[in-house]
């Protein structure tokens, strides 16, 4: 490119980050089910920061959050992407967080995708959620939107390394399996098929894949006859910040101890906890074990 021609290049693209950078900064929050985006609402909120919530009507919305007259809210979906980008122009949006859960196996259910949602599904080389969500995010940010770190509105809901039960992994067989466990849903990640894997005497009782990490459990439960087992939720080495960070919270519990789980071992700082206080105390009541690594 020809010196001149470069620098009215670079002149262009300054005045557009400029133009963008004065622009009032308004926030979308995609919400699916659980408790993460009521959260982020409370610390949008805490924080004098603007902003809308998109409720993905394929999830539960949280009832506070259906609740709050006080909250702008939107519907959008996952097969109408028309109508959600045009939401996002005329609610001026700057910035956007993704949090909550939306059920993958959806997509293959009830969601009707318009001719937008065809586009982003048909460019992706694979239908898996990293390969999805980059597609959209690659729209977004043409329009000049922000995709923030899930991190960034949910303060204190991760757990530092350490044993936080008070029931401690003090078998041999079980601190094993904890090893075992972790570094074999560390490799399942990698491969960005899911995020949980269960085992016990070192074998591999489920892996999780669509179904999700309930049902994952519930299936390892039914293998191991509810003799005990280790679910080991953890990211990617490659984790994406702005989406998809493993989570558990109270039903994950609840699970575990229906199923006759012994422990759950998440990474530390990376997997999210919905009210860690609570989750530990439900932790020990259950009498199961919490290992952050």
């Amino acid at each position: 490119m020809p010196a001149k021609l470069q620098l009215l290049w670079q002149i262009a693209i300054a005045g557009l980050c400029a133009r963008l950078s004065r622009r009032p900064q308004r926030l979308a929050i995609f919400a699916g089910a659980g408790e993460l985006p009521r959260i982020a609402a409370e610390t949008a909120q805490s924080r004098k920061i603007d902003f809308v919530l998109y409720h993905i009507t394929e999830a539960d919305l949280n009832s506070d959050l259906m609740a709050d007259t006080a909250i702008i809210r939107r519907s959008v979906s996952l097969g109408n992407i028309a109508q959600t980008l045009q939401f996002l122009q005329q609610d001026k949006i700057t910035r956007v967080i993704l949090l909550g859960k939306v059920e993958k196996q959806r997509l293959l259910q009830d969601v009707k995708r318009d001719a937008a949602a065809d586009e982003i599904y048909n460019r992706a080389a694979d239908r898996r959620d990293d390969t999805l969500f980059l597609q959209f995010a690659a729209v977004l940010r043409t329009m000049g939107i922000e995709i923030l770190k899930q991190k960034d509105l949910l303060p204190g809901c991760f757990l530092p390394r350490g044993t936080h039960t008070i029931k401690k992994p003090e078998d041999r067989a079980l601190i094993e399996d904890i090893d075992f466990g972790y570094e074999l849903s560390r490799k399942v990640g990698s491969l960005d098929i899911g995020q949980t894997a269960v085992v016990f005497q070192k074998m591999v009782l489920a892996v999780e894949a669509i179904e999700g990490t309930d049902q994952t459990i519930q299936r390892a439960g039914i293998i191991a006859r509810n003799r005990g087992g280790v679910v080991c939720k953890t990211g990617k080495a490659s984790q994406d910040p702005r989406f998809d960070l493993p989570a558990v919270g109270l039903k994950t519990l609840d699970t575990m101890k229906q199923a006759g789980m012994q422990c759950l071992v998440i990474e530390a700082a990376q997997t999210l906890v919905v009210n860690p206080k609570e989750f530990i105390a439900r932790a020990d009541e259950l009498g199961l074990i919490v290992v952050a690594r």
